[in-house]
């Protein structure tokens, strides 16, 4: 017979047992599907926060300062900090160091504590953030009592109305609202500027005294590796006794994350395999059940000519065909699972084709693997003892 012939009578065969075939696809359906959604849904998760990340540019050095108590000069570490962009030749500029604390305010009558972060005029160019209303804060604003706002912060203030202009509480003084930012994703950076409120650097350290001038945003000249600006970085301010530099890169995170997702994905996709066995040992033992039922068809087959290779390979490609198409329903099943999840989370949706082939590619493995050996034994009945069979 040939392979058209087999097809069109393993699907005679498959259509004849319906509510067999369906249970038997049941399993198959739900391993694929399950294995497709959770690959996927790792998948999105690694790739929304890579997204963030790279939002704010793979190009950036974050630069975490701490000086030993009696060794180091937090003067001295702020003015090296200073000098950073124009004394190493692999950055393209920097941001001096960035005071990070909390400051507690009222909103809406209710108190509330605010992240307070400490800059100057080129923190905005660093961090490739925007004002959307009124100016940023500028290198003339010394000890100045004035504010911007982070696009959050801002909405929770005065949705929809006008903030310039407006005076805040914060502890033991009153700033003065001088700029909006537009939102920005929280990235790479320690803050999220969304949710702060930017000071002049010199105003937050006299409002704060426990805060710490520790952190420098720096940017990278094009085509620069991250590993030979880390080192020249950590080189500048090892001359200063009693500090100490800790240097990290988006690009270093991310391979770190690249890694771990891999991981995750793997392990996702052995889980999921688990219901694909399952379902397989379903379809091994339906054609199990199917050859003791077509005995005697068997026998027929046998005493017209049929050779024992004919027989197996009639009941192997039944096997593949219940998994295949079953595959192929898990894999819509599967996608739109995965679609909903990423729906549900914010997140974007992509078509996960690794998950996909594995998922199918698996299932159409699990027929010809949990298929071979009831096809086998049907091709070695004895042609007289089954077509005695009733």
């Amino acid at each position: 017979m040939t392979l058209l012939g087999h097809v069109l009578e393993a699907l005679r065969n498959l259509l004849g047992a319906k509510q067999r075939s369906i249970l038997a696809l049941l399993g198959v359906v739900i391993g694929t599907g399950s294995v497709i959604a959770m690959m996927g849904t790792g998948q999105f998760a690694a790739a929304e926060v890579m997204r963030q990340f790279e939002a704010m540019g793979t190009d950036l050095l974050m630069i975490s300062l701490r000086a030993d108590r009696g060794r180091g000069d937090p003067r001295a570490m702020t003015e090296r900090a200073g000098t950073l962009a124009d004394g190493l030749p692999h950055l393209l500029s920097a941001a001096e160091p960035v005071v990070l604390g909390d400051a507690r305010t009222r909103i809406g009558g209710a108190p509330r504590s605010l992240p307070i972060i400490g800059a100057r005029q080129g923190f905005l160019d660093v961090n490739r953030a925007a004002v959307v209303e009124g100016r940023f804060i500028s290198d003339l604003d010394l000890y100045g009592n004035f504010c911007v706002l982070g696009a959050k912060v801002a909405i929770d203030l005065a949705p929809g109305g006008r903030l310039l202009g407006m005076e805040i509480p914060f502890e033991d003084r009153v700033c003065t609202v001088i700029g909006v930012l537009d939102s920005l994703p929280a990235g790479f950076a320690p803050y999220q500027l969304d949710r702060g409120v930017v000071m002049p650097f010199s105003t937050t350290l006299r409002m704060r005294k426990d805060a710490s001038p520790g952190v420098v945003v720096a940017r990278l000249k094009p085509g620069i590796d991250y590993r030979a600006a880390q080192g020249e970085v950590k080189a500048w301010f090892a001359s200063l006794p009693g500090v100490d530099a800790d240097v990290r890169s988006p690009e270093q995170v991310i391979e770190q994350m690249e890694r771990q997702s891999r991981m995750f994905t793997l392990m996702l996709g052995a889980i999921g395999s688990i219901s694909l066995l399952v379902g397989g040992v379903g379809v091994m033992n339906i054609m199990l059940v199917s050859v003791t039922e077509r005995r005697k068809e068997i026998g027929i087959r046998m005493a017209i000519g049929a050779r024992a290779r004919d027989i197996r390979n009639q009941f192997l490609i039944e096997s593949s065909m219940l998994t295949c198409f079953g595959g192929a329903l898990g894999v819509a099943v599967g996608l739109g699972a995965a679609w909903g999840i990423a729906r549900a989370s914010g997140w974007q949706f992509f078509v996960p084709w690794g998950a996909v082939a594995l998922g199918f590619g698996v299932s159409a493995s699990i027929g010809v693997f949990f298929g071979y050996y009831p096809a086998h034994q049907a091709s070695r009945l004895d042609p007289i003892t089954a077509l005695r069979s009733s």
